[in-house]
């Protein structure tokens, strides 16, 4: 039953999302037919397209035929995609009404030829719109498929003269909605093509509820590093609910670690368990910072601090030399990734931290999947590779 609720409540999230889409493309396509050319059949396509946002939720309210399944997939997907496509071509709508909004005074003026809206006559340019939104989301379904490997190496002289441990992150992969097996074959093939001998998840492995994801645990099992394999929990993980989600990680073959700290070789990992809601509360911040408090940097011992938002409490100053987190997805689909940079102080990339935290650094993962649609534009996903080794004092930078 806690299943299907998760599953609904992770559907209904993207129905919002996708209801937020239309609404915006219906404010768009209704200021583009006030303000510059007024063609008919907006409405109704609003009419006939809202309904498809709200499909996801719609198909596990109702029992689906067994001969027609495969139909009601079709159309789930087709919803996923519809949220970027709708997204995308309001936005460049509204450039295109800005450029005319800009030209017109020059125009009236008889500054700059008038040849570029003379060709681009109304609806003309709503329909190139439209192709160059279907294009984008054609290439962003590219761009989430192919994951990037990005290479870093951190010296510390808490690690081992002569020594070299690898650990691999990968974080938000969102399995259980539209990841697919030939997508996790393929990530599992490049992650032991690496050689980790730590395997790190930073939150949202999984995304609803994990009925028929064995398959796919028994393929991230099968990394098996030497040091082992370790994750915290997301906040989608929350909503499908930790008993179900711990388990998974455990057929996975990961640890999770729930403000806890365990010691493999000359590394300690330390988890922070990521809060169910959005703004942390009382308990969930007196909760973390015990847990920081109470933990005994070991001399001689490189720590690393796992953490699902890249949101630091200052109980954790002092007590981690690199910390890796995740969530925020690079932004996924720009411009989101400008949003992004707001969101958190920092939001992608390795960063010497500053003030009580200047000891340390800090790397936030762009992600490996993708939330919702396939899509990522101008954000590729990754699997991050941290190579250790000696240094005099604690330094990262991008191996290239």
């Amino acid at each position: 039953m806690r299943a299907v609720e998760s599953l609904r409540r992770d559907r209904l999230g993207h129905s919002l999302s996708a209801l937020g889409a239309f609404l915006l493309l219906g404010l768009t396509l209704w200021a583009y037919r006030r303000w510059v050319y007024p063609f008919d059949g907006a409405v109704t396509a609003m009419i006939v397209l809202v309904p498809l946002a709200a499909f996801p939720f719609i198909r596990h309210l109702i029992r689906v035929p067994a001969g027609l399944s495969w139909l009601f997939r079709l159309f789930e997907e087709g919803s996923y995609l519809m949220v970027p496509l709708c997204f995308l071509w309001a936005v460049l709508v509204w450039v295109v009404l800005a450029l005319r909004a800009l030209w017109l005074p020059l125009v009236m003026l008889g500054l700059p030829p008038a040849w570029p809206f003379a060709f681009l006559r109304p609806p003309l340019d709503l329909w190139l719109s439209l192709v160059g939104a279907i294009g984008a989301v054609a290439f962003g379904l590219k761009e989430a498929s192919s994951v990037q490997v990005r290479r870093f190496v951190i010296a510390s002289p808490d690690i081992p003269r002569g020594l070299s441990l690898r650990v691999v992150q990968i974080s938000d992969l969102h399995l259980g909605m539209v990841n697919d097996r030939p997508f996790v074959r393929r990530l599992v093939a490049a992650i032991k093509d690496l050689r980790p001998d730590m395997l790190v998840s930073t939150g949202d492995l999984l995304d609803g509820p994990a009925e028929g994801l064995e398959d796919v645990a028994e393929q991230l099992r099968s990394v098996a590093p030497p040091l082992g394999a370790f994750a915290v929990l997301g906040n989608h993980e929350h909503y499908a609910g930790d008993r179900m989600a711990e388990e998974f990680h455990r057929l996975c073959g990961f640890k999770v670690l729930r403000n806890e700290a365990v010691s493999s070789g000359p590394v300690v990992m330390a988890g922070v368990d990521d809060a169910p809601r959005a703004s942390l509360s009382r308990e969930d911040r007196e909760g973390e910072d015990r847990f920081w408090e109470g933990l005994k940097r070991p001399e001689g011992a490189f720590v690393i601090g796992l953490k699902h938002r890249p949101a630091l409490r200052r109980a954790s100053a002092g007590k981690f030399h690199l910390m890796l987190c995740g969530h925020v997805h690079g932004g996924q689909i720009f411009p989101f990734s400008l949003l992004a940079r707001s969101a958190y102080r920092h939001s992608m990339g390795l960063v010497g931290l500053k003030g009580p935290f200047r000891e340390s650094l800090m790397y936030v993962s762009a992600g490996t999947g993708t939330w919702g649609a396939p899509v990522r534009l101008l954000a590729p996903p990754e699997v991050t590779v941290f190579d250790l080794i000696f240094g005099l004092e604690l330094r990262g930078k991008e191996a290239e």
